[in-house]
Order: structure tokens, then sequence, then C-alpha cells
């Protein structure tokens, strides 16, 4: 088609006013055109139109006129740009108002370039970092204690020191202790014990209260209250145990009543004692009442009393 040949209008051009016309001219009504737009108007044209082919000619298309239109090809044709086409009497289209740039300042981010040229700064700011946390770290492991100030280790706990000591207070020394008794206490019951940690020797006293008592190692030979004959006693070591007023015997009722009928010699095999090894009477005379305890060597011993029934209880240490 010549250029010069004018396009069968379709009539909506008109009605839309498409174009503006050139400086100077006027539309098709007989106006004046608008105001020159300043930026360029580009029709957006399929691609698949030859260049050589249907050239809009620069005067206009029927009754609208179209202007401004500086997007011509070398070959003459029309530019096939894919842009939005700017209505007359408005602005130019814009982006969204929603849609922000992205990286349109930063091009070099997209380049190839920009990981070489980065690349290298980055692996030495790295490598000065670490060198940072290895220095501080060594240098507060080096530091010393700051002056004033007390390091100290946490307590261990050993097995001794967690053992709990069953004859806490035990010793060798003599104990002494006043009545508390009425009248003349009267024995009725003596027994030995085994225990983990020591051996028991117990006087039971029939009434409420215990006589004075006195609790001591002595030397052999060992001898009878009243008539000083000697008494044997297995062991090798020796405690006697001294009470009074106290008796095995009542006097008081009439003829008299014996109130301990046990055994006058108690081995210490037959409780399973293995500090213990015999419990002998040594004297009942006067109101003075002694037993001996023959152990197999010097060991502690504690003394304590209980009521209900009353009891004078004499533990050595077995360990």
């Amino acid at each position: 088609m010549p250029p010069e040949a004018a396009r069968e209008d379709s009539g909506d051009l008109d009605r839309r006013r498409f174009g503006h016309p050139r400086h100077g001219g006027q539309d098709a009504q007989g106006k004046p055109p608008p105001p020159a737009f300043a930026p360029r108007v580009v029709l957006g044209v399929a691609d698949d139109l030859d260049d050589g082919e249907d050239v809009l000619p620069a005067r206009g298309v029927a009754d609208g006129q179209i202007a401004l239109l500086d997007g011509w090809s070398t070959g003459g044709g029309v530019c096939a740009q894919r842009r939005g086409v700017d209505l007359v009497g408005e602005e130019p289209s814009r982006r969204p108002a929603n849609q922000e740039p992205v990286l349109e300042h930063r091009g070099f981010l997209t380049t190839a370039e920009y990981p070489r040229h980065i690349g290298p700064r980055l692996l030495v700011a790295c490598a000065l970092l670490a060198l940072a946390g290895c220095g501080g770290s060594s240098s507060r492991e080096s530091e010393p204690p700051a002056a004033g100030t007390t390091t100290a280790a946490a307590p261990t706990t050993t097995a001794e020191q967690t053992e709990t000591d069953p004859l806490a207070g035990a010793g060798t020394n003599v104990v002494v202790a006043p009545s508390t008794a009425k009248a003349t206490a009267l024995l009725e019951r003596v027994a030995i014990g085994h225990h983990e940690g020591y051996d028991r020797v117990v006087f039971q006293f029939r009434d409420a209260g215990l006589p004075g008592y006195r609790v001591e190692y002595v030397q052999p030979p060992l001898t009878e209250d009243g008539s000083g004959d000697p008494v044997d006693v297995a062991g090798n070591a020796f405690v006697v145990v001294r009470m009074e007023p106290a008796s095995g015997f009542d006097l008081n009722s009439g003829e008299g009543d014996l109130v301990y009928k046990g055994p006058k010699r108690i081995p210490g095999s037959s409780a399973g004692a293995t500090v213990v090894k015999e419990v002998v009477r040594t004297g009942d005379f006067e109101a003075v009442l002694s037993w001996a305890v023959g152990l197999d060597g010097k060991a502690d011993f504690r003394v304590t009393t209980a009521a209900s029934p009353s009891r004078l209880i004499v533990d050595f240490r077995n360990q």
C-alpha cells in the first residue's frame, strides 16, 4: 500500500481522539489542537507486520490525526514497541503505586562482575572476624582472677564423710551419773545385742528411775564385791559398770524377792556380738550392783539411758 493512501476510518478514532494533529493544523471538527504533549506516543503494532507494508502516512488517518510519531524505524516502518499508549489529555502511563522499583538503581548487583568484585572482600572480612573471635576467647581464658576475689573448689563428698557415725561422742573416759530412782533400783534383765557398728549391753530395771552409775575401764584381776574372790571374765580389755543403789533382790518384800532370775554369766557369742566377749556379774552387796564386760580389745564406748522400761545402755564400737 502506498504511503500516501489514507486508511479507512472506522469511526472510533474520531470519538476517542486517539492522536493529536501536527502543530498549526486543525482536527476534523475545526477546533484548534490541544497543547503539545511532551512524551512520545508509540503505537503497539503487531510483531508480524512487515516494516515495508502498511506504513502510516505522515498526515493522518481519516478525520483523526496522529502526530508525534517519532518511533519510525530506519526502513520507513513503525518501530514495533510493546509500551503503553497514552490517550489525549492524560498523563503518561506509570507503574501502579504499590509496585516498587526493584534494583533499578542497583543494576550492578545483577551483573556477572558483582560476585567477582565482592567475593574477595567477603573472604577477608570473614577471616578477620574469625581471628578476632579466637583472640577474644584466648584472652579471657588466660586472664587471672581479679584482685580481691577468692576461687574455691567445690567440696568433694566421700563415703567416709557421708557415713553417719553410730557412736558419735563415744570414748574411753569414765562416765558417771547420779541416781534418778526413788528407792533401790531393782534389776530384772541383762541383755547383749549386736548392731552395725557397735555391740550393746542393756541393764533393765523394774521400776521408774535409774540408779547412779559409774562406767570405766579397769585392770585385771577382777574380784567379787564383799568376798574379794577373783572372777574370771573372757576378753582382753575390761569395763566395769557399777550401779547404786541397785540390786537384783528385793529386800522390802518380807523374806525377800528374787527379781533378777537370769544368768550371772552371759557369753557375747550368744547374741552374735563381735567385740563383747562376755558379761559377768561381779557383785550384788549392800545395794551396790556390779557387772564386768570383757572385750576383745579396748574400744570406745557410749552410755545412754531410756525409760519405760528404765534402761542403762552401754554401746561398744565393733569396727
